[in-house]
């Protein structure tokens, strides 16, 4: 839901106290209010957004309302990514695979989110999840 590469959406609001997020549809001029777990089932609305905000989005929801990802199979199945993620060990490295190589790579999900070369590689729905994993691990702490 990219026009020509850009976002057609950004997120306007980030209300934690009752997991809402207002989206405003930047082409239609409207802004559109969803729980945080109704977002994370809305791709079109996460491969809409800004890079980043994929990542904030994802990063609350794993910190505030774990119930909220979607399955592996489905991360992956945007066509043209960079990278397929496989893994996540149980000290928290992620795997992924770089697609043009087919070298496995692997790197903590904080890391990921603060490289914006990595970010870039990734697809809205991969960096969201990857934000995730980075909130649950961070609400362990």
């Amino acid at each position: 839901m990219k026009h020509r590469g850009k976002p057609v959406c950004q997120v306007d609001d980030l209300n934690i106290q009752d997991g809402s997020v207002s989206v405003r549809f930047l082409a239609l001029h409207n802004t559109v209010k969803f729980s945080l777990s109704e977002l994370a089932q809305d791709h079109h609305v996460i491969d809409g957004l800004p890079k980043k905000q994929s990542a904030w989005l994802g990063y609350n929801c794993g910190k505030h309302s774990k119930s909220c990802c979607t399955d592996l199979s489905q991360i992956n199945s945007a066509m043209g990514d960079a990278y397929h993620l496989y893994s996540i060990d149980r000290t928290g490295y992620l795997y992924y695979i770089d697609v043009e190589t087919k070298k496995t790579i692997k790197h903590y999900p904080k890391t990921v989110l603060t490289t914006n070369a990595l970010i870039n590689r990734f697809s809205n729905r991969q960096i969201f999840y990857i934000g995730y994993l980075h909130g649950i691990s961070t609400s362990r702490e």
